[in-house]
């Protein structure tokens, strides 16, 4: 029996994205791409509808290596320089386009930007002080942003050079905006319930599966 027309048969498409660790070596780029307790980057896989994960050479934090040495599968860990993978399981008409939505914002969270110019690790500590109970509106009224919503987009890189290192392709990449809804009812809703097995240390959590460093709302 041949399936119904109207069914699309499931793709699954990768690209890999190098994170630049040798030219800005002391930058925390696992941090910006985790947010306080994986949210940025758990947000970005439920915006783009991807699967994101980091590997290689820093993906797990120095106390955790000894214990994946020599497993099958975390071969990446010790030899890998460290990169994103993003994975997309949609229709074929659908998969490149979320791909390269998701790669976009990846990107940008990998251009290093100077802290008095970094909205996004504003928005990102102001979410980990409501995580924590910490959080007072007057101690960040001269720091952030009060609004529920922290964008990523390619504007608000759109800087001098001398200002802010780049890609020498960003400036290539369509202008879009992703929305990162980062609101304290988002933090407080089911969706964002962390399960025992996150690892927190402020913005440096990671989600162990058997074989990858894995962020992902995305369940095969």
């Amino acid at each position: 029996c041949k399936s119904a027309p109207a069914q699309e048969e499931m793709a699954r498409k990768r690209v890999r994205v190098p994170v630049p660790t040798e030219k800005y070596p002391d930058y925390n780029f696992v941090g910006r791409l985790l947010g306080p307790r994986g949210a940025t980057l758990k947000k970005l896989e439920q915006d783009t509808g991807c699967r994101i994960l980091i590997r290689g050479k820093g993906s797990v934090r120095k106390e955790r290596e000894a214990e994946v040495v020599g497993k099958p599968g975390w071969e990446h860990v010790f030899t890998d320089p460290l990169h994103v993978i993003i994975e997309s399981s949609s229709t074929d008409a659908h998969a490149q386009k979320a791909l390269n939505r998701a790669k976009e914002a990846i990107e940008l969270l990998l251009v290093p930007v100077p802290d008095d110019q970094d909205s996004l690790k504003r928005h990102q500590l102001r979410e980990l002080a409501i995580i924590n109970g910490t959080f007072r509106d007057k101690d960040v009224t001269s720091r952030a942003s009060t609004t529920n919503t922290s964008p990523i987009s390619l504007d608000a890189y759109d800087m001098d050079p001398e200002q802010s290192p780049k890609f020498p392709h960003s400036k290539s990449l369509p202008r879009s905006t992703i929305g990162l809804d980062f609101s304290e009812s988002f933090f407080r809703s089911k969706s964002f319930a962390l399960e025992d097995h996150w690892l927190t240390d402020d913005q440096e959590s990671v989600l162990i599966t058997s074989n990858e460093v894995h962020f992902s709302t995305c369940r095969e």
